[in-house]
């Protein structure tokens, strides 16, 4: 859509890939886009560059559901964020892989690790930490969550900001998933 690559996956499906995406050598790229991603990315070449660097992007609402279908075609269902991410955060419980979150300002990840702790037994919490940062600090960033050893990385920077990061640091933090 606009030059973004969706994925046409439904819940199960999209589940499957990030398995498969953990799984492998390299760590995985996952992106969750809305209609404000592709106009960013309409008007930004380099930042539509790093959403097709993804491994998988999830389509995120209703707007890019409607676009879609002006397109002629369809997405299965709407894997945005609020719905997709405890899907996701259920079965890294399941699996045994560890969670970093990072984003938002001071003590919202904490709190956000603190309610899906209670809500999802079982899931461990590698770690959390808030985007607040200057721009030469984003390598240490990096280090802190591989000090954390943690399997995904949830960043919650607002776009373009978290796929940029992702894009240039998930490697240096060795989670094998990061998922904006």
């Amino acid at each position: 859509m606009l030059g973004v690559p969706f994925s046409t996956l439904d819940a199960a499906g999209a589940l499957a890939e990030i398995e498969r995406l953990i799984e492998r050598d390299e760590p995985g790229f996952v992106v969750h886009a809305n209609v404000h991603t592709v106009n960013l990315a309409t008007a930004d070449p380099a930042y539509r560059d790093v959403l097709r660097r993804a491994d998988l992007v999830l389509n995120d609402g209703k707007g890019v559901m409607l676009g879609a279908r002006v397109k002629g075609s369809r997405f299965p269902l709407d894997l945005n964020g609020n719905f997709f991410s405890p899907l996701l955060l259920r079965r890294a419980a399941e699996r045994g892989w560890s969670v970093f979150f990072f984003g938002a300002k001071p003590g919202v990840a904490e709190h956000a690790a603190e309610i899906v702790r209670r809500d999802i037994p079982g899931l461990e919490i590698a770690g959390t930490r808030n985007g607040y940062f200057a721009p030469e600090e984003e390598g240490l960033v990096a280090q802190d969550i591989r000090a954390a050893s943690p399997d995904i990385v949830m960043v919650g920077l607002g776009n373009p900001r978290q796929e940029q990061w992702l894009d240039r640091h998930l490697a240096a933090t060795g989670a094998k998933l990061g998922i904006g």
